[in-house]
Parts: C-alpha cells; structure tokens; sequence
C-alpha cells in the first residue's frame, strides 16, 4: 500500500490536465476474460490510488480478448502469459482464482512488496521486465526478515 499512497500523493497535486495527461500515459492493462468480465494485469496500485482518491474514469488498453475460452482455459492462458500472480499478502500459494478481489479495493497489503519497491526506488536493484519481479523480491525479503 505505500507505493498506492505515493501515487495517491503525487495525483492529488496535479492539476486536471497534468493529471489527465499522465493517465493518458499510463493507462490500466486489460484482458477480457471468461463471462466478458475485465481483468486488470498491470498497474494495480494506480488504479487503487485512483479509487482511494474517487477518481472513476481513467485510460485503458485491452491487452487481449480471451473471453471465448472457457474458465479453465482462461485461466491456463494467463498463467501462461504471467499476468497472473496467484499469492496472497504473505506470499503464500498459489490460491485459487475464485480467491482473487472482485475490485481494486480488495487487493491487500504485502509490506514486504512495498519494501521491495522502496528498495528498487533506492537503487537496490534495477528494475526488471521479469513478471512479478518485486513479488519475488518481496519473497527475499520475507524470508530474511519476518
């Protein structure tokens, strides 16, 4: 939740075109899943600083229409294409999908993903295009430090 409240710090300063400006370039990443529902599969904490801060309409991108598989398959698909991280706030899983929050103010704090980020910030690490990478490091630090 940290970087969700850095982002909730920096939105709130901008003015309405510098903020429409930046949602316009860093718009949510979609997939469209079994029973036309939409899945967010990247920048989760944006869309959670958007509505800490009520913010309704932001801009997005449909990644991919999956939504004439069936659920299985669905789900196979995006464990495949790692837009899917399957661990819930202690880093424990993988879950299954029906545990998954139904909207972005169900996602939970893992204050370890939160340290990962502030160590990358620093210059810790770089950072990586590997999917879930903080995740992984989140898991390094977990697993040194609790």
């Amino acid at each position: 939740m940290k970087e969700v409240e850095l982002k909730e710090k920096k939105i709130s300063k901008m003015s309405s075109s510098k903020l429409e400006k930046y949602l316009y370039e860093n718009p949510e990443s979609l997939v469209k899943g079994f029973a036309k529902k939409l899945y967010i599969i990247d920048h989760h904490h944006l869309a959670r600083a958007l509505y800490e801060l009520g913010i309704k309409n932001t801009y997005c991108v449909l990644m991919a229409d999956l939504s004439n598989m069936s659920e299985s398959s669905f789900w196979e698909e995006m464990e495949n294409r790692k837009w899917v991280y399957m661990y819930d706030e202690y880093g424990n899983g993988p879950m299954p999908y029906s545990q998954l929050p139904k909207n972005v103010s169900g996602l939970k704090d893992d204050p370890y993903r939160s340290l990962a980020g502030a160590v990358r910030e620093e210059g810790g690490y770089e950072k990586s295009e590997e999917p879930f990478a903080e995740f992984k490091w989140a898991d390094f630090f977990r697993k040194y430090f609790s």
